[in-house]
C-alpha cells in the first residue's frame, strides 16, 4: 500500500464520525473493487471500499433496499454507514468510497472443508433465492453487459484473433459455440439474484458452515441459473479431494433443501456451470486485450494481460475437466 493511498484513506475516513484510524489492512480476493479493513482507535472494525468506475451512486440505493429486505428475513447484511453529512458514500477525486460495519466470519480459505460443505453452500444459495423472490425490485444500477451472452460475444468477435493469447486463437470458435449452446438454461426462473455468489463472497462460521453472502454490487434481475452456475464454478475450483460429481450432486440437494418450491434439474445445473465457466473464460480473454475491467495482481504478474490470460486458461481447463468428468 502506497503512502499516497494511505493519505487518501485517511482523507476519506475524515468524512465519517468513526474515531481515528489505528490500523489499515488491504484485503485481497476481490476482482473489481479495492477493499480495506479499518480498525479505529476504539478497536472497532470496519470495511472501507473504493469502487471501480463501472459503479455509480445508484448502487448505494440498491444496496440499502436489498439489505433492508434481507435483514427482515434474518440475514446478516453489509450495512452502509453514513458520513457526517448524512450520505452513504464519499466522493473524492471522481472516485466513490463507502464504509460498512464489519460482519464477523471466516472466508473459505480459513476453514476446513468437510463432507457437508457443498450441501450447505447449495442450501444457503437456495435460501437466498427463496427470500429474494418476494422482493419486487428492479435495481437502479446496471453493469453494462453483465452476464449478457450477446454483449460478450459481440465484444469478443470484434477483436481480431491475432490479438488474443496465442494458446486461445485456435480454441476461440469452440469456446463461442459451447457458450451459445449452454446459454439456453438462462431462460428459466427469472427473479432478483445475487449476480456473483462465488465462494469468495460467502462468510463461514468457525465450524465451516456458510452464514451469509456479502458483496451486494451485482444484484440483478436474471435467471437463478446464473447464480447456481457461478457458485458451482467457484466450488469446482477448490483444492479438495471430493470428485466434481459429488460436489455437483451435494450442491443440488442442498439447494433443493433451501428452496424446495424451485425444482432445479441436474442437467440444467450442469449446463449453468458450463455456461458461467465459459462466460468467465471469454471475459478474461477480452480483458487480456482491453485491460479495462478486472483488478490484477501487479506483484505476481508483469501485466494485466498476463494475469487475465492465466485466469482464462484456468477456466478453460476447468470447462474441459467438467466436460470429461460430468
Amino acid at each position: 500500500m502506497t503512502l499516497k493511498m494511505i493519505k487518501k484513506i485517511h482523507q476519506v475516513w475524515s468524512e465519517y464520525d468513526l474515531e481515528g484510524i489505528s490500523d489499515i489492512k488491504s484485503i485481497s480476493g476481490g476482482l473489481i473493487n479495492e477493499t480495506y479493513r479499518i480498525i479505529n482507535n476504539k478497536n472497532k472494525v470496519y470495511i472501507l471500499q473504493k469502487l471501480q468506475k463501472i459503479f455509480d451512486q445508484d448502487l448505494m440505493a440498491d444496496v440499502q433496499v436489498i439489505a433492508e429486505h434481507l435483514e427482515e428475513k434474518k440475514w446478516q447484511c453489509p450495512k452502509l454507514l453514513k458520513t457526517k453529512k448524512g450520505r452513504v458514500f464519499v466522493s473524492l477525486d471522481s472516485e466513490i468510497w463507502r464504509t460498512y460495519e464489519y460482519i464477523p466470519g471466516y472466508d473459505f480459505s480459513s476453514i476446513s472443508i468437510g463432507k457437508k460443505f457443498y450441501f450447505e453452500v447449495g442450501e444457503k444459495l437456495g435460501l437466498l433465492h427463496k427470500d429474494l423472490v418476494s422482493l419486487k425490485y428492479t435495481p437502479l444500477h446496471k453493469i453494462e453487459g453483465f452476464h449478457s451472452k450477446d454483449f460478450y460475444l459481440q465484444k469478443a468477435l470484434k477483436i481480431e484473433k491475432k490479438f488474443y493469447p496465442v494458446e486461445f486463437q485456435a480454441a476461440l470458435e469452440e469456446l463461442v459455440d459451447n457458450l451459445r449452446r449452454h446459454s439456453v438454461v438462462l431462460g428459466h426462473h427469472h427473479q432478483l439474484i445475487h449476480g456473483d455468489p462465488r465462494v469468495e463472497n460467502i462468510l463461514f462460521s468457525s465450524k465451516g458452515s456458510p452464514t451469509t453472502f456479502i458483496d451486494y454490487d451485482t444484484f440483478m434481475l436474471g435467471s437463478i441459473y446464473i447464480d447456481i452456475g457461478d457458485c458451482l464454478r467457484s466450488l469446482m475450483l477448490l483444492e479438495d479431494d471430493m470428485p466434481l460429481s459429488y460436489r455437483l450432486e451435494e450442491f443440488i440437494s442442498g439447494y433443493s433443501s433451501g428452496n424446495p418450491k424451485t425444482n432445479i434439474e441436474y442437467t440444467y445445473a450442469l449446463s449453468a456451470l458450463k455456461y458461467v465457466t465459459l462466460e468467465l473464460t471469454l471475459r478474461f480473454l477480452i480483458d487480456s486485450v482491453e485491460q479495462s475491467y478486472f483488478f490484477w495482481n501487479n506483484e505476481q504478474y508483469k501485466t494485466a494481460a498476463e494475469h487475465n490470460t492465466v485466469r482464462a486458461s484456468q477456466h478453460w481447463d476447468l470447462f474441459k475437466k467438467i466436460s470429461k468428468e460430468l
